[in-house]
């Protein structure tokens, strides 16, 4: 694409007068990845300023930079300087890849905790809907079609899903150039919907601003990530920018059980449809019965009933259920599509995801990293346990985040399990004494734990001291395959650790 053409879309006008012409070859924000021909966006990050990286941008061949303030380049080197790169980078990205949102229906799912499962459920129900989709008095019908009609990515924390192939996940929400690139790829393999995480981070990163959605979910909200964020109202307001840039025509998808939905209704101009169990809404449900590998609820919409066996724990998997649901009927999916999308729906990896070889008591690996998700995941637990065995709770908290989270989820742990092993969960640069020492500050003295550093022993103690009926809860890294110590990645798995452990438990038996 020529250059000329492409920095259009960043509506320089007069700011912008250059004869200067050339054929791009890509774009990017990393001066290591710069090729000959590409243009180099210098973005100042939180530890490393790009701008300082300009000149070795420049000799790995970048024709053109793009900056917030004059730097040095060479003769020939085409300087064009932005407000804000990171809009820049959004913007320049799209044009490249011929805006590939505006070809393919994008859902972004916001929310601390239910983005993954949610977005898995959404893919589910299209994948399984055979439906092709038009308007209808701001709400779109649906057409029934033959199976395989629908085809959906996927973009999220655990992998990214284009056509048949799955890419491990470097980032929730990629960054502008991989973003687009990936969803110019679904575009040529004519899939129709692609459905994506949207972390609060990316969002006041502009990863996503000129990504055209045509709908966007919230799941909830709770104090987490403060790390980053300074205040919970800070938090919101990041979350906010997704609604923000919906346009008219958009869905937006609410939690009415969550208050802060409340002000995402009012930052944004698309249509509001609102799920929940608790509050008035469009989409709601009654939970019927909990099993310990399901919840049979019936949902309904409007005058519209059906019964869907969930096959998932917990409470806050309906909910993920009706975000997915409420998604799912805006884009003229029927209540009949939903329960086939539904009960074909099959575990996401890392969510409550069980491990077994055959023994008499229950083993699973969850990601709940918060108080609030680890409180579900041990509440639901506790509900389908129905006062048989005893509830083995293995849990960590991670190095360089927030850190008020620590003794609450310390809490929340002792607060529903019969015995808690406390152990290192990617300490990453911090000292995995004192995270240790921040959650027990929230425990009670007369608790059921021990501190167990090492995450291999402390899986192996609560497995092998497991009994008939007991349940064994990993927590906190669910789908990872690496433990962040210092700068460096080990390779790990709580999942594999505890199907040897459970292997060597099933041969001595």
């Amino acid at each position: 694409m020529r250059l000329l053409k492409l920095i259009h879309e960043l509506s320089l006008g007069d700011k912008y007068c250059s004869d200067d012409d050339m054929e791009i070859l890509g774009i990017t924000n990393i001066s290591s990845n710069v090729k000959p021909g590409y243009i180099f966006v210098a973005i100042k990050g939180f530890k490393l300023d790009g701008h300082d990286y300009v000149q070795e941008a420049i000799k790995s061949g970048a024709v053109a930079v793009v900056t917030e303030r004059n730097v040095t380049v060479n003769d020939g080197i085409v300087q064009i300087n932005v407000t804000n790169t990171r809009k820049a980078l959004s913007k320049l990205c799209s044009r490249f890849f011929c805006h590939p949102s505006k070809k393919i229906k994008v859902i972004g799912v916001t929310g601390t905790n239910g983005k993954t499962t949610t977005t898995y459920l959404i893919k589910s129900i299209i994948e399984n809907s055979h439906s092709y989709v038009g308007l209808s008095d701001g709400i779109q019908t649906s057409k029934e079609g033959s199976s395989g009609d629908v085809k959906t990515g996927l973009i999220g924390t655990v992998e990214y899903l284009i056509g048949k192939k799955s890419l491990p996940a470097v980032e929730t929400t990629p960054e502008s150039v991989n973003l687009h690139y990936m969803l110019s790829k679904m575009v040529d393999l004519n899939l129709q919907y692609a459905v994506m995480e949207v972390s609060s981070q990316s969002l006041t990163q502009y990863r996503t601003y000129d990504v055209e959605f045509h709908a966007a979910v919230f799941t909830n909200l709770t104090s987490e990530h403060l790390d980053y964020h300074d205040t919970l109202a800070e938090y919101v307001e990041a979350k906010s920018r997704l609604f923000q840039r919906l346009k008219g025509n958009a869905f937006a998808i609410l939690n009415a059980d969550d208050e802060a939905s409340n002000y995402l209704a009012q930052k944004t101009e698309a249509i509001p449809l609102w799920y929940g169990i608790k509050n008035r809404a469009d989409v709601c449900c009654k939970v019927m019965e909990h099993f310990p590998d399901s919840t049979v609820v019936v949902l309904s919409y409007g005058k519209d009933e059906i019964k869907i066996k969930i096959p998932l724990l917990g409470i806050y998997n309906v909910y993920n259920v009706l975000a997915a649901t409420a998604c799912c009927l805006a884009s003229g999916i029927s209540l009949d599509a939903v329960k086939r999308g539904v009960e074909a729906f099959r575990n996401v990896p890392g969510r409550m995801e069980s491990v077994g070889c055959g023994q008499r008591f229950k083993v699973f690996i969850d990601y709940a990293h918060t108080a609030h998700a680890l409180d579900a995941v041990l509440q639901s637990i506790r509900k389908v346990m129905r006062n048989k065995g005893r509830l083995l709770t293995v849990f960590g908290c991670g190095g360089d985040r927030d850190r008020e989270k620590r003794p609450e989820m310390g809490r929340v742990a002792v607060e529903y399990s019969d015995n808690v092993w406390i152990t290192n969960d990617n300490p990453r640069s911090e000292d995995p004494e004192k995270i240790i020492m921040d959650i027990l500050r929230g425990m009670r003295k007369d608790a059921s734990y021990c501190v167990q550093p090492d995450r291999s022993m402390a899986i192996r103690e609560a497995i092998m001291g497991a009994k008939p009926d007991d349940v064994v809860l990993i927590a906190g890294k669910g789908h990872e395959t690496g433990q962040i110590v210092g700068n460096r990645v080990f390779e790990f798995s709580d999942k594999d650790v505890a199907n040897r452990i459970l292997m060597e438990l099933a041969g001595n038996n």
